[in-house]
């Protein structure tokens, strides 16, 4: 069968020729140029080398072996008084006392500075580029070891006791001091007594305080933060612990609720629940209301048919006590054979136990709330108020120097308190 081809079929089989023939030619080019590559590729002779090589070993292992260079010169090292007294009490005192003998110092090859200490079951070993550095370390060294041993022996129990008895009494008066106590009693001791001092962590003081807030101890949760943190700063200072658990902790935050006066009717349900309780905290609940006096004054309290005496509480520490009088008013002188008794040997938080039981939702402070206001009510004038309170009236020269009531006046102002 015969085929007729057209021009331009013939010319499209042309041009396939001469591609084909360009690609046939590159490549018997490339390999005529790897065949000339493999030509002038030449077996090298390695024999002279490695005799050479050879011989050089032989050579070195005649020699003995040079052992390594610990022969750097190990010294005594001598601290200044200034960093002594950076050192935790048992390593001062041994420096001091026997002088530039107790730690060793050495340059190594590379220029830097190794400190030694190997006494009383210790090894401890710092290094650093330059001489002061290295000091730095090792002081730094010798605070944590010895906090380690020493806090992994102490409970938190035994150590805040003793803070509150070494620390805090000289430092505050003797109400303030069995409040820290009441509260690390109730609040702290529960939890953290038996734990070391070094093990408690900050995750367990802010669980601590966590569950204080939902228990609604919010006031005492602020509390507990002020102690905790005052007692393990002192801690750190006494390089018992490397550093406070209190850092990261935030501080508990309270809103601050202003105390209400009893109404009269609240009054007659208070005087009649404490006829009929067998407490002996009951007359001293109708004392507070009818005077007015704090809490932390009831052991104090003198009573007599005119006057009732106490010391007052809010003064610093070091300044003298100063008492003051507040005449018995006729709301007080039913109750006279009552609350002439002595209260001195009663625990202030049995008061304030018993209180919120005999009026729940109502505070202990609220009885002083409420003599105030009555005196108010009745047409006392607030500078003498503020006399029987405690208070000091304003802050003008008037009030706070020249103005003095007479035992007269103020008995015949008491009389006014009738309702």
């Amino acid at each position: 069968m015969n085929y007729l081809l057209s021009q331009e079929d013939i010319d499209f089989l042309s041009m396939a020729a001469e591609k084909t023939q360009r690609i046939i030619g590159k490549a018997i080019g490339r390999e005529e140029a790897a065949n000339a590559r493999r030509d002038e590729f030449k077996v090298l002779d390695f024999t002279a080398e490695l005799e050479k090589r050879k011989s050089r070993m032989e050579q070195n292992s005649m020699q003995p072996i040079a052992p390594p260079n610990h022969t750097a010169k190990t010294e005594f090292l001598e601290f200044t008084p200034k960093e002594i007294s950076k050192m935790p009490t048992f390593f001062r005192k041994e420096f001091r006392l026997k002088g530039g003998t107790v730690a060793h110092i050495r340059q190594k090859e590379n220029g830097s500075y190794e400190i030694r200490y190997r006494r009383n079951g210790m090894n401890i070993s710092k290094s650093a580029k330059t001489l002061e550095v290295a000091k730095e370390r090792f002081i730094e060294a010798l605070c944590n070891a010895k906090s380690n041993e020493t806090s992994s022996r102490i409970f938190f129990g035994q150590y805040a006791t003793q803070w509150l008895e070494v620390v805090k009494k000289p430092q505050v008066k003797e109400n303030t001091l069995e409040d820290y106590r009441f509260t690390l009693h109730k609040y702290v001791f529960p939890r953290f007594g038996k734990m070391r001092l070094r093990d408690i962590k900050p995750f367990d003081v802010q669980r601590l305080l966590n569950d204080l807030e939902k228990k609604g101890v919010r006031r005492g949760s602020e509390g507990v933060y002020v102690l905790l943190r005052a007692i393990f700063e002192f801690a750190v200072a006494e390089n018992l612990i490397p550093k406070s658990p209190m850092a990261l902790i935030r501080k508990p935050k309270h809103e601050t609720k202003h105390g209400q006066a009893f109404t009269i009717e609240e009054e007659r349900i208070l005087i009649d629940r404490c006829m009929e309780s067998t407490s002996y905290c009951r007359y001293a609940f109708i004392l507070m209301l009818f005077t007015g006096i704090r809490r932390s004054e009831l052991p104090t309290a003198e009573v007599s048919p005119q006057w009732v005496t106490v010391t007052s509480s809010k003064t610093r520490k070091g300044e003298s006590a100063r008492k003051r009088k507040i005449p018995v008013s006729p709301m007080l002188k039913p109750f006279l054979p009552f609350v002439s008794k002595s209260f001195g040997n009663v625990r202030l938080e049995t008061l304030t136990g018993v209180f919120a039981k005999m009026m729940p939702g109502r505070h202990l402070h609220e009885l002083r709330h409420t003599f105030i206001t009555r005196c108010q009510e009745c047409g006392i004038s607030r500078e003498l108020t503020s006399v029987w309170a405690g208070h000091k009236a304003d802050n003008t020269m008037t009030s706070n120097v020249y103005t003095h009531f007479s035992d007269e006046f103020q008995l015949d102002e008491i009389k006014k308190l009738r309702y």
